[in-house]
């Protein structure tokens, strides 16, 4: 399924979003800086499936090779701290991966700047 620019929703059952398209001439400004959280949202925690192709997705690390992981909360809204954001910086697609599959399709808002 080719990325999107819009929200990133994870299916019903599922654990990982459709990809969703941070490129340059989507958000001239920026990259991913957060994201807003469903309140139906189950999965405990959220990591990242990055690509620069759209292609080719693998878990995005950080330098020291741990995963970039975020613990999450129904209906709650996450920024990024800077190491986080140039971690993500370099990669144009992102999908997002709940740490247990959803009951029910879930919508997760990317907020980008």
């Amino acid at each position: 399924m080719p990325a999107t620019t819009g929200n990133a929703v994870i299916a019903s059952g599922g654990t990982t979003s459709n990809a969703v398209d941070l490129g340059v001439s989507t958000y001239p400004d920026g990259g991913l800086v957060g994201f807003v959280m469903p309140a139906t949202f189950t999965g405990a925690s959220v990591s990242f499936l990055v690509s620069v192709d759209d292609s080719a997705y693998q878990a995005l690390n950080d330098s020291s090779n741990a995963a970039v992981s975020v613990t999450v909360t129904q209906a709650k809204t996450y920024g990024f701290k800077a190491d986080v954001r140039s971690v993500l910086a370099p990669f144009r697609f992102i999908k997002f991966v709940s740490a247990s599959s959803e009951g029910g399709a879930r919508t997760i808002i990317p907020i980008v700047k």
